[in-house]
């Protein structure tokens, strides 16, 4: 079996940025204190497990379930549709239309925002619970609070709004429009950004504005996340300051809105979509150069970037990944593409909870030893970064039956271990 190359790292410098930045601010970054990412070769395709052409127009909208037995898409011009998250299989087809959708913390309901209205549907039979009127302009964005209270939406001119899901009314209207919105893990702060570039959280009991982050026009910010595990970090995703079509990541500190790290360069046009797994561990990032990439959350650096079923419109020449999100697990991810397709895909660098992994020792010449590996039950043709000992990483690909045997030859005695090296699976023996 032969081995791939390691993954290529990128290094990126901290700036110690103030939370509102001037402009001695933007020239210190423009003059480099955030490094561009080193390009990867791209890999073709993501490894899909299912796709369908959901929608006639732009997939606008995406979620998985809490439980990740269903995917939920939306579109600004056709229905809202559930399918079977395993396979693809639809589901159901929900009357009216929401351009953005997401789940309720519980599963039960899935609540769409279609022209100026939020519409609540009961998941278990597609019934329609609640219609709430409070925008006069059409929402760009929703999201569901941790505890499910309350919803953050936002339209595309005017304002950003808290509302309570029982009443349907409006308990905060802040004024500020948002392309995004994110609550933090404990429910307490929401967090807004857009086309003028500002990155907002305000306070949920009160409404009040705690943080403001950014450089303001020309960047411009189309989606945000809370890292995880804690939420003290917040993503930003959009456009850079020195240039508004580059494809720009920014990580800023809630508590006192420094920038912790910039990703320049993440992709040759504006950042449509990011999101964050669920454990803080990996990024992905879709945007308007047609690719779709996963990065190293942890040291920021590029692992995987996808030019082939993507959402590519020959005829549109900014098109591409337009939402994406991480199953709960981790282990896959979908994402919705501007010519209507939506794609559930692989985690390659998580395990999809049923490999095994054995090992055995066997003499060799002159003293020496074979370390011999065995991975059952992986995702055929899939590549697996396998450690030697802690170090020594490679990657192999599995065959088309999901297995992989690998043999460390001229090992010395004692006890040697493999592991993969991003879902902590291994196996170990000792060569006496």
């Amino acid at each position: 079996m032969a081995a791939g190359g390691k993954v290529a790292n990128a290094m990126f410098a901290d700036s110690q940025t103030t939370s509102i930045m001037k402009w001695i601010g933007i020239m210190l970054v423009a003059a480099g204190l955030a490094a561009s990412v080193a390009a990867t070769e791209a890999q073709g395709p993501p490894d899909i497990l299912w796709k369908q052409a959901a929608h006639g127009a732009q997939t606008s909208g995406i979620a998985f379930s809490p439980d990740g037995a269903l995917v939920a898409t939306g579109s600004y011009t056709q229905g809202i549709k559930l399918w079977k998250a395993s396979d693809g299989t639809p589901i159901r087809t929900l009357a009216g239309y929401g351009a953005h959708v997401c789940f309720s913390p519980d599963g039960r309901t899935l609540a769409a925002a279609g022209g100026t209205a939020i519409t609540l549907w009961r998941v278990s039979d597609g019934a329609l619970q609640e219609t709430i009127h409070e925008f006069d302009h059409d929402i760009t964005v929703l999201a569901y609070s941790p505890d499910g209270t309350v919803l953050g939406a936002a339209d595309q001119w005017s304002s950003t709004k808290i509302i309570d899901i029982a009443t349907g009314e409006v308990l905060h209207d802040l004024p500020a429009y948002s392309d995004a919105v994110a609550f933090s893990f404990d429910g307490q702060l929401l967090a807004g950004g857009g086309q003028n570039g500002w990155v907002r959280v305000w306070r949920v009991s009160d409404g009040q504005l705690v943080q403001l982050m950014g450089y303001g026009y020309p960047q411009t910010v189309q989606s945000l996340a809370f890292v995880p595990p804690r939420g003290e970090v917040l993503a930003s995703g959009g456009s850079a300051i020195q240039d508004e079509f580059e494809g720009t990541v920014n990580f800023w500190r809630v508590s006192d809105g420094a920038l912790v790290h910039s990703l320049r360069n993440a992709h040759a046009e504006i950042i449509n979509t990011i999101a964050l797994s669920p454990d803080g561990r990996f990024l992905a990032t879709g945007a308007r150069d047609a690719t779709l990439k996963l990065w190293n959350a942890g040291d920021y650096s590029e692992l995987r970037k996808y030019d082939e079923e993507t959402g590519n419109v020959a005829y549109w020449p900014y098109s591409g990944p337009r939402t994406v999100q991480f199953a709960a697990g981790g282990n896959e991810y979908g994402f919705g593409r501007d010519d209507g397709w939506v794609v559930v895909a692989d985690n390659p660098f998580e395990c999809n909870m049923r490999e095994a992994m054995s090992a055995v020792c066997k003499p060799g010449a002159e003293g020496r030893y074979t370390f011999i590996v065995r991975l059952k039950k992986g995702t055929p043709g899939a590549l697996y970064p396998m450690c030697l000992d802690g170090g020594d990483c490679r990657e192999f690909r599995t065959n088309d039956r999901g297995k992989l045997k690998v043999k460390y030859a001229g090992v010395s005695a004692g006890t040697h271990s493999a592991t993969l090296r991003w879902c902590r699976l291994g196996a170990s023996a000792e060569c006496l």
